[in-house]
């Protein structure tokens, strides 16, 4: 699980995540409307980025509930 939410953060995909990363992230949870949270914790749960959730990606989120 870790590793998919660091790849939500790492914007350029290149192993780094950056400080505006984090921050705005963060923001979203904190302040985002409900759409946009709901949107980032599918691409959290969204493993082979694809846009659809496959039976083992939705089991993951339920169990992350």
């Amino acid at each position: 699980m870790f590793s998919r939410i660091f790849d939500v953060y790492d914007h350029e995909q290149n192993d780094n995540v950056v400080r505006a990363s984090i921050a705005s992230g963060l923001c979203v949870f904190a302040d985002g409307d409900k759409s946009t949270k709901l949107q980032t914790v599918f691409n959290a749960h969204d493993a082979d980025k694809d846009g659809l959730l496959s039976r083992p990606e939705l089991a993951s989120f339920f169990e992350s509930l």
